[in-house]
């Protein structure tokens, strides 16, 4: 099982190189797209990070603990991800609402 995983996680390259993608673009996207992208990178991580694990341990309860972390914090980026795209999302005349950074 492990190796099948590890293999859809290394398949899964449409999704997270377009997320590595929007990170390093910056201050080009709005930060709920770059977090939208760090959420997808932290969920293709567990998918690695679960493959790891049945590969080297035995315990079938460390691949559900690493897979129900790994499922919270992608959970809570996106969380984020709403509250930051209705902070920015757009204004009725057509321009986009600006966030003050502290």
């Amino acid at each position: 099982m492990a190796p099948g995983v590890a293999v859809v996680t290394v398949s899964g390259y449409v999704w997270y190189v377009p997320a590595l993608v929007g990170l390093w673009a910056g201050a080009d996207r709005p930060d709920s797209r770059r977090t939208a992208a760090v959420a997808c990178l932290c969920g293709w991580v567990t998918a690695g990070a679960i493959a790891a694990v049945r590969l080297v341990a035995e315990a079938w309860w460390m691949s559900c603990a690493t897979a129900v972390a790994g499922a919270a914090v992608p959970a809570g980026f996106r969380v984020r991800v709403t509250v930051q795209h209705r902070r920015e999302r757009p204004l009725a005349n057509g321009r986009r609402c600006v966030t003050v950074r502290p």
